[in-house]
């Protein structure tokens, strides 16, 4: 199995109900990615979203969403997601209303499907 790290070139620090691209991959056909993990340190609320771009539509569908609470310095929002069946997809973050103060992206894309036994 391996793994790609991938680097968040958004906004330092989200402000109120500000949306930033943490990663997208335009052709994932040529990648080869299965699996995408994420690991946030926020200090304030929002939401993680994943989504598929629909060429027939020409929009942006969702695959899966969820709320990130605040996270204390030691502990960390963690997310994973599918991402295998879609060719074009994203992930987003919607900052809550408060500006963040913390705010560490660490996310992975894996060339496989884990499975559990």
């Amino acid at each position: 199995m391996n793994f790609t790290k991938h680097k968040y070139m958004g906004t330092a620090l989200p402000g109120n109900a500000e949306v930033v691209t943490l990663l997208e991959v335009a052709d994932n056909s040529h990648q080869g990615h299965c699996r995408y993990i994420l690991s946030l340190f926020n200090s304030q609320s929002g939401t993680v979203a994943a989504q598929f771009y629909d060429e027939t539509a020409a929009t942006w569908r969702p695959i899966i969403a969820g709320a990130a609470t605040s996270a204390a310095s030691t502990a960390a929002n963690v997310f994973q997601v599918l991402v295998a069946p879609y060719q074009r997809w994203r992930v987003i973050w919607t900052n809550g209303a408060t500006p963040q103060t913390i705010f560490q992206v660490n996310q992975i894309t894996l060339d496989e499907v884990l499975t559990v036994p």
